[in-house]
């Protein structure tokens, strides 16, 4: 009977023991906390090398200059290189974790996911080459893994964060460099049509088209196209070869931008890349980029879309009046000194109170009202401007008027419309135009409920 017992207690130990052996201690003492596992200046880092998997880019220092030599020796943020080799320069020891190959995969400093960076100096003698795998527990250190060991370490540095093996990380993507504030002119030259826009901002800080023809700026385009400039960034880089093939050669566009301190840059954009984003290169470069479509398009501005948009503006407390024409009506709408409306036309045999609700609301949408885009239109019959649909006028306090003319839907989501006192024609979005286009008996307030009689009656008597 003990025999039975203590055969199977026997091979449960030795396979409790094989499989301690297999698996390795989950952690061990090896070397001292302290240890250095790196040690150098950077001054001495010549080239950087990072991999991942199938992923390679490199770095290297040229004159002083730190380039990624996977994009063609294009300039590199040199903050972040430093920042990269302030940390690693000296790398101590914290802890061992493991020394099982088995694990590598567990602290991410395995072959496949673990992130290899090299450091060379100026005689190709490694200054550092380890495995920088996920972030320790704490998140203020990092699994790492000398190369070619199977030990795997901690230090206390939050390392990981700073390797990206993708050259966009390290590149340096501004183009145009300057705050939007500092743009003093833009000029917007195309090769299609031989045409040239120019912006400039005057010492207010508004903007005015000054040619081809001379017209207060949008407020809202002048706004977009200095951030877009100021936030200008490439996609990639591109290979180095005659400006023609981009399209460089002569450029399809320019964008020339004046500076306050009097300095300029002059951005040219050639044709589309296999991507659909655009060739482009800084005619102070020798570098061709790739910048994103999105970008592009938003640099591609028509002389309208930099027209004011502004279809009314005044304070709702102001209006005195509405005068709304129909095809066969008009409707005046007046202010009393309660502050309630009254219809005065057509006239009547005593003025109408007017839905007070809806008069509000119509001046409210007009009030700030501004037009989705300014078109090349000048046909006004074409937009039935000629007959308008529905024509709108605010009376002020100061004397002063504003009128909208409303014509025909261009499509399912805007109408033709145009200021009184201005030849440009708009168009506006449906939502609006629909808010302003209320019928003649919507201003007509509904007359009151008779008083109801909450009292019960008494029961009709038998007869």
């Amino acid at each position: 009977m003990l025999k039975k017992i203590i055969v199977p207690l026997i091979v449960l130990i030795i396979l409790i023991i094989l499989a301690l052996v297999l698996k390795g201690p989950s952690t061990y003492k090896s070397g001292e906390p302290g240890e250095a596992i790196t040690n150098f200046a950077p001054g001495e880092a010549m080239r950087i090398e990072l991999s991942q998997g199938g992923k390679q880019i490199s770095l290297l220092r040229n004159e002083g200059k730190w380039l990624a030599a996977s994009s063609f020796n294009y300039p590199v943020k040199e903050a972040k290189v430093q920042e990269l080799l302030d940390k690693t320069k000296n790398l101590k020891r914290s802890d061992a974790v493991s020394k099982n190959p088995e694990k590598h995969s567990l602290f991410q400093v395995d072959a496949a996911q673990g992130k290899l960076l090299k450091i060379l100096d100026k005689s190709n003698n490694t200054l550092a080459d380890i495995y920088i795998g996920k972030n320790g527990t704490d998140y203020q250190s990092t699994y790492i893994r000398p190369h070619n060991a199977d030990e795997v370490l901690t230090v206390d540095e939050n390392i990981s964060r700073l390797i990206a093996v993708d050259d966009k990380t390290w590149l340096e993507l501004s183009l145009v460099k300057c705050e939007q504030k500092d743009i003093a002119k833009i000029t917007l030259k195309s090769h299609a049509d031989n045409s040239a826009i120019t912006l400039k901002q005057a010492e207010s800080g508004d903007w005015s088209v000054i040619a081809p023809k001379t017209f207060p700026c949008d407020k809202n385009a002048a706004n977009e196209i200095t951030q877009v400039i100021s936030n200008l960034e490439l996609e990639s880089v591109a290979p180095v070869t005659a400006l023609a093939a981009y399209g460089l050669e002569p450029p399809q566009r320019m964008v020339i931008v004046q500076k306050k301190d009097n300095s300029a840059e002059t951005l040219l954009v050639g044709s589309p890349a296999p991507s659909g984003d655009y060739y482009a290169k800084l005619s102070s470069s020798n570098f061709s980029v790739i910048v994103r479509k999105a970008i592009i398009e938003k640099l591609a501005k028509r002389l309208e879309d930099f027209i004011d948009k502004t279809l009314a503006k005044f304070e709702t407390a102001n209006v005195t009046e509405l005068t709304i024409k129909y095809l066969d009506t008009e409707l005046v709408i007046s202010k009393t000194e309660t502050g309630n409306w009254i219809l005065l036309e057509p006239v009547q045999s005593e003025p109408i109170t007017a839905q007070n609700d809806t008069v509000n609301f119509i001046i409210n949408t007009f009030s700030n009202l501004r037009a989705n885009v300014a078109t090349a239109e000048t046909d006004l019959s074409a937009t039935g401007l000629v007959s308008p649909q529905f024509q709108i006028t605010g009376a002020l306090k100061d004397g002063t008027k504003q009128t909208l003319l409303i014509g025909n839907k261009k499509d399912d989501q805007a109408y033709y419309v145009k200021k009184s006192d201005s030849e440009t024609i708009y168009l506006l979005s449906k939502h609006y135009a629909e808010n302003l286009m209320k019928k003649p008996e919507d201003f007509k307030a509904k007359p009151p409920e008779p008083p109801k009689d909450d009292q019960p009656k008494p029961p009709e008597e038998n007869k």
